[in-house]
């Protein structure tokens, strides 16, 4: 019988190297941590916001790193400053277009004119984006630069585990408002759903977080939360297939 010492876990082995790389990332993560606030006013409309910055992103072929981040700007924008958006349809998707362009800027390597980003019911001119642009830079406090999951998620097993995950991730979105979890959290969520076929328990969950290096010093109660959500919502979805 081997030694269970030197078995390989389901999970990529990780580096020293790497623990630093993931402890700076932890590090970073902790700077767009915020106050709990209601942001039930937009539940309605993320949705919609959701599904058109995937309509763009494959319309113009972006990464799916750039969607996050356009996402992760909206969801902590609208967290901080919820009344300025409540109940005017323009000015989410004005934003929407905002956020989507300042992550092309931050993440793709070709830049795209600012009216290329035009919703199905308004078309807004470059100073338009611009001055939305930089609102949202100053109410972000010009922290652009976002800790995302696919950082942590570089770290599977495999190539294929790695795609699970980002597809996990992507499927559930419209229900996973980006401030409620970290981006570790997410990962390791969306890792733990993609590896098993069975649902874990909190316990479980627990376990086998134990057994990865940079899961160890994660939030299991977060990451459970996150977990259950996406199960919940996939097979909601499978439901309604």
């Amino acid at each position: 019988m081997a030694d269970s010492s030197f078995m390989v876990s389901p999970f990529s082995v990780t580096l020293e190297t790497d623990d630093e790389y993931i402890g700076s990332l932890l590090r970073r993560e902790s700077c767009f941590l915020h106050p709990k606030l209601d942001s039930s006013s937009m539940e309605s409309a993320r949705p919609d916001v959701v599904r058109w910055i995937m309509k763009m992103k494959a319309f113009f072929g972006l990464c799916s790193r750039t969607a996050y981040v356009a996402l992760s700007y909206f969801d902590h924008f609208t967290h901080r400053t919820i009344d300025l958006t409540k109940g005017k349809r323009w000015k989410i998707q004005l934003l929407s277009v905002a956020c989507l362009s300042l992550a092309v800027k931050m993440e793709e390597r070709q830049g795209l004119s600012l009216t290329e980003f035009q919703t199905e019911n308004y078309w807004f001119d470059g100073k338009a984006v611009q001055r939305m642009e930089l609102l949202v830079l100053s109410t972000l406090e010009w922290r652009m630069s976002r800790v995302t999951p696919f950082s942590y998620l570089n770290h599977c097993s495999s190539k294929a585990m790695e795609w699970k995950a980002i597809e996990l991730i992507f499927e559930n979105i419209e229900a996973m408002n980006l401030v409620a979890y970290r981006a570790s959290s997410i990962a390791a969520a969306s890792i733990l759903a993609a590896q098993d076929n069975e649902r874990l328990t909190q316990k479980s969950l627990k376990s086998k977080m134990s057994s990865v290096s940079w899961m160890r010093s994660l939030n299991s109660d977060e990451v459970f939360s996150c977990y259950i959500m996406m199960i919940q919502e996939s097979q909601e979805k499978k439901l309604h297939a």
